[in-house]
């Protein structure tokens, strides 16, 4: 599966859904859970780089929510934070993926690209003093939390079709069925996500790895292997 099969599509909606919508969705998840654990049977789990990118990317956010930019806590970047040459946001989350390469670093680029795209209002063209800024404004609405619980379900949902997007395209009799699939499978991750960073007691405080590497592992379990209730 070409990654850059969902890129466009991640990358350009902005994945706010009527309620309805989410609804009718739920009604098949279980037809979805059944696809997902037939497919990813035997499949690879996720790379245990997203443990620390994880726990990178949350000391950044609360490094932004508490305005306290130090040079400690500044994500290094090449070029000026007003040079508007290079892509800001990409620069950003290459920053934060350490020791791991190949697809796995793709994916996890792309996944946190997405919900800095999301959390920055859809804004590209920014040089990274504004980038800083609108995910100051972003985080004043919301919080850390909510920004790591999208990286997770951008990052759960990326993987997870990357490795079975020609399942679902040829199991699909029509292409309107194989993008209600893939809609399927993201409010499933959404889900899925939100359920168990509430549930679990590690995401009350700010995670070290160890804490990242247990919900990673409580959630890949559930994509994979949960039954529905």
């Amino acid at each position: 599966m070409d990654i850059s099969k969902s890129s466009s599509k991640s990358l350009g909606r902005t994945r706010t859904r009527r309620w309805e919508d989410d609804l009718s969705r739920a009604q098949s998840a279980p037809g979805i859970e059944q696809k997902l654990r037939e497919f990813l049977n035997g499949k690879k789990k996720a790379a245990a780089s997203v443990s620390s990118t994880l726990v990178r990317f949350q000391k950044w956010t609360m490094s932004l929510e508490t305005e306290a930019d130090t040079p400690s806590q500044r994500i290094p970047a090449k070029g000026s934070a007003e040079d508007k040459d290079s892509d800001a946001i990409e620069r950003v989350a290459e920053s934060l993926i350490e020791d791991v390469s190949g697809i796995d670093r793709r994916l996890l680029s792309k996944s946190l690209q997405e919900t800095l795209i999301h959390c920055s209002g859809f804004a590209v063209d920014l040089t990274q003093n504004e980038l800083s800024k609108r995910v100051r404004q972003f985080l004043k609405r919301e919080s850390s939390a909510f920004m790591m619980r999208r990286f997770l379900s951008s990052y759960f949902f990326n993987f997870i079709w990357f490795q079975t997007g020609e399942s679902f395209r040829t199991r699909a009799w029509t292409t309107a069925e194989f993008e209600n699939d893939m809609e399927s499978v993201e409010a499933h991750c959404d889900k899925i996500v939100a359920e168990t960073w509430q549930s679990c007691e590690w995401t009350r405080r700010p995670l070290n790895v160890a804490a990242a590497r247990q919900l990673t592992r409580t959630l890949e379990k559930r994509l994979y292997n949960k039954p529905s209730e």
